[in-house]
């Protein structure tokens, strides 16, 4: 587990650096107008449900882009215009909802066989990695993209989900 927290703090990591170049992490797709999102309300930390108006560019004094996301809030309609930084995509609601539009059980959510059993993790340390790595692409890491990318094909034979070359 200790690996899983490192891979998942350098995710993090990863995932704030994208957001402060205006990307959207795993997708590689800036924000637009239309995006569901929540904003950081006058910057004072509460986040409120909205819609993008518009996506700006500015430059810093370096040259490197700063993106400014304007923000209809569904409240109230009024509107502001915040850094990325405070701005935080919406997950869409049936990505938490049953077939019948109710929120989905512990069974759904997680696939654990329930309280009386330990919950099965249904993501690979292998899946992180490469997730990770995906994500290191993203951003120009490349060299640490492909050595995640080892790790993960490794630990896929270690699972024979993959085959060796040797095993064909």
């Amino acid at each position: 587990f200790k690996l899983m927290d490192k891979q998942h703090a350098e995710a993090e990591k990863v995932k704030e650096c994208l957001g402060r170049t205006g990307m959207v992490a795993g997708t590689g797709n800036k924000l637009q107008a239309g995006d569901r999102v929540e904003g950081d309300y006058c910057m004072e930390g509460t986040y409120y449900a909205g819609t993008v108006l518009e996506v700006t560019t500015k430059e810093h004094d370096d040259g490197t882009p700063q993106f400014w996301i304007t923000v209809q809030y569904d409240d109230d309609g009024s509107s502001e215009t915040l850094r990325r930084d405070h701005v935080k995509m919406l997950i869409p609601p049936t990505a938490t909802q049953s077939s019948l539009g109710g929120p989905l059980s512990d069974a759904e959510a997680f696939g654990g066989a329930g309280d009386d059993q330990d919950d099965e993790l249904p993501i690979k340390a292998y899946e992180l990695m490469s997730e990770l790595a995906e994500l290191k692409v993203e951003v120009g890491e490349k060299e640490a993209a492909s050595m995640l990318y080892q790790k993960a094909g490794e630990g896929a034979m270690r699972d024979n989900k993959i085959k060796t070359a040797t095993e064909w």
